[in-house]
């Protein structure tokens, strides 16, 4: 699949987005944070404003455990992974989830900083950067020193 832009979510409460096109790839566009019914809202629209099949969604993963029923709002994640899920599958994009662990150990601040990625006091924002990261690593345009999109490349 070759895509021209890229949407990775960091669900919660307060979620942390971020996303990548192919018409500016030498960085994200940004990173942000909303609260949850305004990120549903938001996502769904930018989800469905691209064309289908052009478009990668990725959304950090949330693994229920024996703790979870004492998380207040725990259930956010889950249900805004869903909404992301079925706007991803409603406009035929690749739909992707990362394990939290696998991002934060790959892509700590200082990877982020070295970057230039990095956004002080936007803890959720720069915890979807480092899916991207992360996602970008994983199809072979990050190394771990240097950034190399391959525009057109497939995944």
């Amino acid at each position: 699949m070759t895509f021209s832009s890229i949407f990775v979510a960091d669900p919660g409460g307060t979620t942390g987005f971020t996303y990548w096109l192919a018409s500016n790839p030498s960085k994200p566009a940004g990173g942000w944070q909303l609260p949850y019914l305004e990120f549903a809202d938001w996502a769904v629209e930018f989800i469905h404003s691209a064309q289908p099949g052009t478009m990668v969604v990725i959304s950090e993963d949330f693994t229920i455990n024996p703790e979870t029923h004492r998380k207040p709002g725990s259930r956010w994640s889950l249900e805004q992974i869903g909404v992301l899920r079925i706007a991803a599958q409603q406009c035929r994009q690749q739909f992707v989830l990362q394990d939290v662990g696998d991002a934060k150990k790959f892509c700590p601040n200082p990877v982020l900083q070295q970057l230039g990625w990095y956004i002080p006091g936007k803890v959720h924002a720069n915890d979807a950067l480092r899916h991207l990261v992360l996602y970008f690593a994983r199809i072979g345009w990050y190394d771990g020193q240097s950034f190399t999109p391959r525009i057109g490349a497939a995944t």
